[in-house]
């Protein structure tokens, strides 16, 4: 419902130019949902198109309508694994071979509507209200992964072949052991929203901004350093817009929702903008970005523009040192911003220090610490720093 409130409130508005975004096709629309591989663009046409599909072969260049979804009801989620191509629809899941694009009914064992499904390691996931369902690639029917799921309904997940995070009504929960047992963390400016997993680190998005966890720690911050605020309502909770959609590409990461399309400066968690509001999905082919705006219809950018040149080349005021590292009794962390709160975390994640110093030097007595590896987490004003250090006697 998000989704459709979304593109249809803004369908009836004219086409911004968007800097280095081009228009591709806004012929067969509305879509909310894209995936690409090679030179073969897919995007889902959803509520009341006269099309299931529109596919491009030729990278974008040009697009044909296609029905090959007997009975959809509006394509809601696209995913590309490595052999097959899936369309989540309100009817079910159609799954097709990436050559051939030859659709079939994906669907035993599963209720009717599924919004997302994710392929990992010939296991295939997917969410319908509270509950994720679990396929093997040679499996004849969907079971049920987890039923205790502790959300009242799922906004979105990620799975990266052990662990589960699942975004929804009640913020995050975290499942190690395939949806046995769940642990959950919430923020009031944090429920619903979108989520991804990136290495050691689980990122998810909502009205209220962006929050990163170290699992390696547990340590949690308020990422949302460059997104566009649209206002802080009483009592001085920040809202940036809807998010839709995370998108990985090798280490980066982009973010598009009603403010724009974001990509995430590595080591620095800064958001920059790249325009081109109010996009419902993301997909990449590996030379280009594709977008969907809804009744704005597909977008695309040359992945050179972004990840090269991009705030990446540019100096943020601000760095974080830590010396000596090796130490044995003395540390000093030193940073260009004054450090609101500092935490160390052993490697088990337990926190051993935390205060909130106020300054930009600190001087941390170590000599009683269990030699080994530790976090240092620095929180400054709309940003943090992560470095780690090892202590040795």
């Amino acid at each position: 419902m998000r989704r459709i409130i979304t593109f249809v409130f803004f369908c009836s508005l004219g086409l911004p130019a968007y800097t280095q975004w081009a228009l591709l096709s806004d012929v067969f629309v509305p879509n909310i949902s894209i995936t690409a591989y090679d030179s073969t663009v897919i995007a889902g046409i959803s509520y009341g198109g006269f099309f299931d599909l529109a596919v491009s072969y030729d990278a974008g260049n040009s697009w044909s309508g296609e029905n090959p979804l007997e009975g959809f009801n509006g394509v809601t989620g696209l995913y590309a694994g490595n052999s097959w191509v899936y369309a989540c629809t309100e009817n079910g899941v159609y799954r097709a071979d990436k050559d051939s694009l030859n659709w079939a009914l994906y669907n035993q064992g599963l209720p009717a509507a599924v919004f997302d499904v994710i392929e990992r390691d010939s296991i295939v996931l997917a969410f319908h209200d509270n509950r994720l369902f679990i396929r093997g690639l040679e499996d004849s029917l969907w079971s049920v992964l987890s039923d205790n799921i502790p959300q009242e309904y799922i906004t979105g997940f990620d799975f990266d072949g052990t662990l589960i995070a699942v975004a929804g009504s009640n913020g995050v929960c975290e499942s190690y052991d395939m949806g046995a047992s769940w642990s959950l963390w919430t923020n009031p400016s944090s429920v619903t929203g979108i989520i991804v997993i990136k290495g050691d680190t689980i990122i998810h998005a909502s009205p209220g901004g962006v929050t990163m966890k170290l699992i390696s720690t547990g340590y949690r911050a308020d990422v949302s350093n460059g997104l566009t605020k649209l206002w802080t309502p009483p009592p001085g909770w920040d809202y940036y817009g809807t998010f839709e959609q995370f998108h990985k590409i090798g280490d980066n990461i982009f973010l598009c929702g009603e403010t724009g399309v974001y990509k995430l400066k590595d080591n620095a968690w800064y958001w920059e903008l790249t325009g081109i509001e109010y996009t419902e999905g993301l997909a990449d082919n590996g030379d280009k970005l594709f977008a969907v705006r809804g009744y704005s219809g597909i977008w695309g950018r040359p992945l050179d523009q972004l990840i090269v040149n991009t705030i990446d080349d540019l100096v943020l005021p601000y760095s974080i040192s830590i010396y000596p590292n090796p130490a044995n009794d003395l540390i000093t962390v030193r940073s260009d911003r004054i450090i609101e709160e500092i935490s160390v975390y052993d490697h088990l994640g337990r926190q051993v220090y935390n205060a909130d110093p106020e300054n930009k030097i600190l001087n941390l007595e170590i000599r009683d610490y269990t030699p080994g590896l530790y976090f240092i987490c620095c929180s400054m004003k709309e940003v943090f720093s992560v470095k780690k250090m090892i202590i040795s006697h």
